[in-house]
């Protein structure tokens, strides 16, 4: 069974608060080192929640 580790639980619920919120700077700004799958992960969920504010922004 997969656990998450606490600090990247917490991690990984701050990624989402910020991107809920819509606050690309605030991810930018999270520095995550992808040296196993967990926090690959939550580096490309990161990555992607800024591509995706930053269209919605050009888009408006």
């Amino acid at each position: 069974m997969f656990r998450w580790r606490h600090g990247l639980r917490a991690k990984l619920a701050k990624l989402v608060a910020l991107a809920e919120a819509g606050e690309a700077e605030g991810l930018k700004a999270i520095e995550i080192n992808p040296v196993s799958t967990s926090p690959k992960a939550m580096a490309r969920y990161r990555d992607l929640a800024i591509m995706a504010l930053q269209a919605r922004r050009m888009a408006a």
